[in-house]
């Protein structure tokens, strides 16, 4: 009697936990965004990013990201970007408007050596405060 007992209730705990277990995978977690559709565009907050930071003449490519924040530093999507460089460096536009990360991205690759600065716009919103610098060597 006292192991029948013991079985029916290991047995429901058993199906307990299972249900449970379906529960929780069939549970819809949403976690909130980085992105906003909308906000208030902050050049401050926003930054570019270059990697690698140094790269070899005649091909070698350094990819330039720029992101568009918010005041609260939310990703801001659509928003459209120029880039600004010495006339030594070629730029080519990967994707020049914003996605929903804030992110646009460029490449860039020169013939001639040198150290180059690189800043850039947001339509409509001015120049992003921080700049990047990259170097190409032979």
């Amino acid at each position: 009697m006292v192991k029948r007992l013991l079985t029916i209730i290991i047995l429901l705990l058993l199906l307990f936990g299972l249900i449970f277990t379906v529960y929780l995978v069939r549970r819809q977690t949403q976690l909130p965004g980085r992105a906003a559709q909308t906000g208030v565009l902050s050049l401050e907050n926003s930054y570019l990013f270059a990697s690698p930071l140094v790269a070899k003449v005649g091909g070698e490519k350094i990819t330039i990201s720029a992101f568009v924040l918010t005041d609260q530093g939310l990703g801001l999507a659509g928003q459209r970007v120029f880039l600004y460089a010495a006339p030594a460096l070629s730029a080519q536009i990967v994707k020049d408007e914003t996605d929903s990360r804030g992110l646009a991205v460029f490449e860039v690759t020169s013939n001639t050596p040198g150290q180059f600065n690189i800043w850039a716009n947001v339509s409509g919103g001015g120049q992003i405060k921080q700049q990047v610098t990259v170097t190409f060597t032979r």
